[in-house]
């Protein structure tokens, strides 16, 4: 039986239209208080659900790294493959304690020093919310996914996800201010203009605990 599973996968790779993909298009709108739609879209990630794919060398090989610069995470948002590993360089005079308490993806990468980076392996799907222990102001998020189908929204809003394979999904767009979802139906010729709208009307920035689940305490930052 081994042998007919790998003659038919050979098939499917190498004989031109046995197997298809194409591209999923369209528009991120993000909806304001007073229904005014936002004019420069920022930091969201659209992504499919529900395909199943291996990641291309492209992606699993792409170095992935969020630097602690002036008190602040770069970038604010990434997505790595799951079971990839992000590199957190510190690029600042000062001591950071990044860390998380994301279910599934929790780690503490404890006190290091300017020029020193810590590396961690993210072994559960879903978005990761990383903080610093020291220094409240400073948080990133990060999206674990189980296959390469996701791309970044430009600025304004448009985005294209490359070679998807036809079939019945969920597309995403996420944002730190909300999020949405809706099925997508992709066909040989793919999908366009599909429009999927971020409704952030109602985001109210609050504040994270520290590492120990404990409000910060009130110092000089």
């Amino acid at each position: 039986m081994k042998p007919v599973r790998f003659a038919v996968l050979a098939i499917g790779i190498l004989v031109p239209g046995m197997v298809s993909s194409a591209p999923v298009s369209g528009k991120v709108t993000i909806l304001e208080k007073g229904n005014v739609k936002r004019a420069v879209i920022k930091d969201v990630l659209v992504y499919l659900e529900g395909v199943r794919a291996e990641f291309p060398p492209s992606v699993r090989e792409r170095p992935v790294k969020i630097v602690s610069r002036e008190k602040s995470f770069e970038p604010h948002l990434e997505v790595i493959p799951l079971n990839g590993s992000v590199s957190f360089p510190n690029l600042d005079d000062i001591m950071h304690n990044v860390f998380s308490l994301s279910k599934g993806n929790k780690f503490d990468l404890g006190l290091y020093k300017s020029g020193a980076k810590r590396d961690f392996t993210f072994a559960s799907p879903g978005l990761v919310r990383i903080y610093c222990n020291i220094h409240p102001q400073m948080s990133a998020f990060l999206q674990v996914v189980e296959n390469p189908y996701f791309a970044w929204a430009a600025p304004d809003g448009g985005f294209t996800i490359e070679n998807v394979p036809p079939g019945n999904y969920q597309l995403k767009a996420w944002s730190e201010e909300g999020e949405a979802a809706q099925p997508v139906s992709v066909t040989e010729s793919g999908a366009a203009g599909v429009i999927i709208g971020i409704d952030v009307s109602g985001f109210v920035k609050r504040p994270h605990t520290n590492k120990f689940g404990k409000p910060y305490k009130r110092e000089k930052y």
